[in-house]
């Protein structure tokens, strides 16, 4: 495939066209943020980058294409914003020259190149994202991985309304623990086990993603732990620069990822339970869960490393023996049906109007003219500006295992002592980079609720000077995750957001009452969708960048109903009207209206079949009577002129 033809959104061929028919990619679309590489870059002579899928504090995802083996693939660029940037129009990655940035980034390039290698290993392995290259380039490295079609757990559980049963939580973490203990089996630990890691692909295949031994390695390197760790899913010992870390590491995280899917929210910090241990068992929050299983779940989570298993499978058997049923695997059903969207959303039109009989004097009433498609409230562009952890040693470095040591009681003391000193410092460390506050823009939108380093990252409030509202989630500045966007018109969208865009599945209901429900893609309604309208319309099918297109169904308060073909929100194709007084056309249809051969059937008995034009029996056809007479020949308006 010639790369020109190339959309840089999706990667599928455009046929030379400015807007890509498939995703709505504009052709020569600039880069939204300076340090991302330009769409159409060209890394190694062989991979084409295309848009951006993902950008956290630690790297850059990008979609890209295999210009040799033809093939869809996701590119990641080692770029650690605290540490160093690319300035625009020019490839480069550099190191910041302030204090130990350059030092640190070398090191993170280090473990990024290492974490490419030890994920080749499992090039084969069902539960763990494959590699397929990795070379340095720009001053940095890239790893280059299969590209993989579906959605994170943490979006599965947006989906179903934040929590879910027992059986249906291990169907997923079960598989998460079988790719884990083959980690470990490596030598290898991942540190970053939460639902943001876990991937739900479209053929119910359940994925470890981001390996991050970069991330981890720069936090470590400048002693800024708590940057990199993930409130509520991080074990204490990760918070101590000589923490002993071990499979019980990972334990603790992949506990507490099960206890959010159960619970419906993460357990807290691991650090304020050292010493006030506030954690709420499943049972008392409502979940329906055995005493076993239970307490299989509290051991993995519990605050001290040696009161936990001290192996994946050990965690796993535990939960397995328990006397409930266990699924080994997630069911294919349930992720397809969150990729596909809780519900659907579209804009469609009015249908054509009752024909009347055969041979009347006067010609069948055209189909009634469109009405104009609803506008659908764009997402305002958020004002503020604007990320993973695979433990990677020496190839046969062993993993650490946990020493018995016989302390005494005063060493106890002493010991006791220094935690709690390490834990102020930590503390006071991580009130300064994660809070609550206010912030004031200039351009008069105001903001309140969580911040990591002075920017929204977290649960928070943007308020607009237009009077648009935001109530949901932040990541990196900018609306990631799910939130409830309030525009100045009175309308609401409630859902999932990427990348200040609306994003994944969502519910939009206008000022007038109009509900679009489904699923979003850049801003834009795509996929299966339903608009229901408060006249009583309702269409439910296929939509492409906010218009009806393919398959779809419309019905109209009066009973009437267009079964077919969609294209530009028109019924445009092949489809099928039914009206309520028992008329039914079924054949071509062009901009709703009854267009080249069809076939007319009235309720009194009374058929057409032949051509149309412009919604009227126009062309050759026969008419079929029901006391049996039949004519054939030419018509014109609906009216017989001869053989």
């Amino acid at each position: 495939m010639d790369s020109i033809d190339l959309c840089m959104g999706c990667m599928n061929d455009k046929k030379g066209a400015q807007i890509c028919p498939h995703c709505g990619w504009v052709e020569g679309t600039p880069p939204e943020l300076p340090q991302y590489l330009a769409p159409g870059s060209l890394l190694s002579e062989r991979y084409l980058v295309g848009r951006v899928l993902g950008y956290g504090g630690f790297g850059i995802t990008y979609l890209g294409y295999d210009l040799i083996l033809n093939s869809k693939l996701a590119i990641k660029e080692y770029l650690p914003q605290s540490v160093a940037t690319r300035v625009l129009g020019s490839t480069t990655v550099s190191a910041f020259n302030t204090g130990d940035a350059q030092e640190n980034f070398a090191y993170g390039l280090k473990k990024f190149l290492d974490e490419a290698r030890a994920l080749a290993q499992f090039m084969d392995h069902p539960g763990v994202v494959n590699v397929r290259d990795f070379f340095p380039a720009n001053g940095t490295a890239y790893l280059v991985m299969q590209y993989i079609e579906g959605i994170t757990f943490k979006e599965y559980l947006q989906e179903k309304g934040g929590r879910l049963s027992l059986d249906k939580a291990l169907g997923i973490m079960l598989p998460a623990l079988d790719a884990l203990r083959e980690v470990h089996s490596r030598s290898l630990l991942h540190r970053d086990i939460s639902p943001d890691n876990i991937y739900i692909m479209t053929n119910g295949q359940v994925k470890l993603l981001d390996f991050g031994a970069a991330r981890y390695a720069v936090g470590e390197q400048s002693k800024s732990l708590s940057v990199i760790l993930k409130a509520g899913y991080a074990p204490e010992e990760q918070y101590r620069t000589r923490g002993e870390q071990g499979p019980w590491t990972d334990v603790y995280a992949a506990a507490a990822t099960l206890y959010r899917a159960l619970a419906g929210k993460v357990p807290p910090e691991s650090l304020d339970r050292m010493f006030n241990d506030n954690l709420e068992p499943p049972s008392q929050l409502g979940v329906d869960i055995s005493p076993a299983a239970e307490a299989a779940l509290l051991k993995g989570l519990a605050v001290r490393a040696e009161d936990r298993f001290q192996s994946i499978q050990d965690f796993q058997e535990a939960l397995m023996t328990q006397g409930d049923t266990v699924v080994s695997a997630v069911q294919v059903s349930d992720p397809q049906e969150a990729l596909t969207g809780a519900g659907q959303a579209g804009a469609a039109r009015e249908t054509a109007a009752p024909a009347p009989p055969l041979l009347s004097s006067s010609t069948p009433a055209p189909p009634s003219p469109p009405n104009p498609p609803v506008a659908i409230p764009s997402s305002t562009p958020a004002t503020m500006g604007p990320g993973s952890g695979l433990y990677v040693g020496p190839p046969g470095t062993p993993m650490p295992q946990k020493k018995s040591r016989p302390w005494g009681k005063i060493l106890i003391g002493v010991g006791v002592l220094v935690v709690l000193a390490l834990v102020g410092f930590v503390g006071l460390f991580m009130s300064m980079a994660h809070t609550n506050g206010h912030l004031s823009n200039a351009d008069g939108s105001q903001y309140d609720g969580n911040l990591a380093w002075g920017v929204p990252q977290g649960q928070g409030v943007m308020t607009y000077s237009s009077g648009e509202n935001y109530d949901g989630e932040f990541k990196s500045g900018k609306r990631n995750g799910y939130g409830k966007q309030t525009l100045s018109d009175g309308s609401v969208y409630e859902g999932e957001w990427q990348d200040d865009q609306r994003q994944g599945s969502g519910t939009l209901t206008m000022k007038d009452g109009t509900r679009y429900k489904g699923n979003w893609l850049a801003g834009q309604l795509n996929g299966q969708a339903t608009i229901t309208s408060t006249n009583g319309r309702k269409y439910t099918g296929e939509v492409k960048n906010d218009k009806a297109e393919g398959k779809g169904v419309l019905v109209l308060p009066d009973g009437t109903k267009y079964e077919g073909d969609w294209a530009n929100d028109y019924p445009n194709g092949s489809g099928v009207y039914t009206y309520p007084n028992g008329n039914r056309y079924e054949g071509q249809v062009k901009d709703d209206k009854y267009e080249g051969h069809g076939v007319l059937t009235y309720a009194n008995g009374d058929r057409y079949e032949g051509e149309f034009r412009e919604g009227k029996i126009t062309g050759q056809g026969t008419g079929t009577f029901s006391d049996g007479t039949v004519l054939t020949g030419q018509w014109q308006d609906s009216k017989y002129v001869g053989p």
